[in-house]
């Protein structure tokens, strides 16, 4: 069954060029037939490697891509109040102040509910900033093991 997270992807995929309209059609044929998400099959099927998938969210989304993020350079009090079982459960990191916010390293930029989570754990404004689920559990783990 297609979400309308799957229907933003596929439409942005197909507009962009990074997958055609018959690959879309696939993969909600196969969605319906045994379930999964579109994110899954594109990334499965090896349509699309996982940082180029995102990266196009991203830009989307007006929000930036992180490819990697700097561990040595998060600021130990913006970890203090989050806890870690909570940053790796909904995968999000903050790293950074900014004009704007706190930047929030997420796997899922259409996770609102954590996004607005951490900005009540931190009380100050978020800047959701997108990055791989892997590398922000790796950088959780190196960060929180400071």
């Amino acid at each position: 069954m297609s979400t309308s997270r799957d229907t933003f992807i596929g439409e942005m995929l197909v507009d962009r060029g990074a997958i055609s309209g018959d690959q879309l059609q696939a993969a909600q044929l196969s969605m319906a037939e045994k379930g999964g998400t579109l994110v899954d099959y594109v990334v499965h099927s090896k349509l699309l490697e996982p940082a180029q998938l995102w990266r196009s969210v991203a830009e989307e989304m007006d929000l930036e891509f992180a490819d990697k993020i700097a561990v040595d350079e998060v600021e130990p009090h913006l970890i203090a109040e989050l806890p870690i079982m909570f940053a790796k459960s909904n995968l999000v990191l903050p790293f950074a102040e900014a004009d704007d916010g706190v930047r929030v390293a997420c796997a899922n930029p259409f996770d609102l509910a954590s996004i607005d989570a951490v900005q009540a754990i931190l009380g100050r404004p978020v800047v959701p900033v997108v990055a791989l689920g892997e590398t922000i559990l790796e950088s959780i783990n190196k960060v929180y093991e400071r």
